[in-house]
């Protein structure tokens, strides 16, 4: 394995999409009295949202902790975006109510790939990577 990282790499990561999942499972048993403050959007051109800032900080805290995982982290951030337009896209019977619900009244789906999530994960990484190497702390 790569010298840099170890176990508990995997595990911030897991442990990220765990609660991504388990929100998203809240939403949906809550559809039609939640509204998700994480929607708001602030640079409507670049698709920068709340959702954009989650990517900031998580991956602000995977490049202070994992400061030389960058290709490793930058590919899992775009396997994650993937992953999200497929899930956003077709819409698999399994993850039904776990991203993507609907009822009478609603229809919400939230899997949605954005490009600008994967600058933002650098940005992000680099930030936490130069804080770290820097000792700005």
């Amino acid at each position: 394995m790569l010298n840099y990282i170890n176990n508990y790499y995997f595990l911030y990561f897991f442990i990220c999409i765990s609660i991504i999942f388990l929100y998203g499972r809240y939403r949906c048993l809550n559809l039609n009295s939640h509204k998700d403050p994480l929607e708001i959007s602030f640079i409507k051109k670049f698709s920068i949202d709340g959702w954009s800032f989650t990517h900031l900080f998580f991956f602000m805290i995977i490049g202070f902790v994992y400061p030389f995982s960058l290709y490793l982290s930058m590919f899992l951030g775009i396997i994650w975006e993937l992953f999200e337009t497929y899930v956003g896209y077709y819409k698999p019977n399994f993850l039904k109510g776990w991203g993507y619900c609907s009822t009478k009244k609603t229809k919400k789906i939230w899997w949605y790939g954005k490009w600008s999530d994967i600058i933002v994960n650098f940005i992000g990484f680099k930030t936490g990577q130069y804080i770290k190497l820097n000792k700005i702390y």
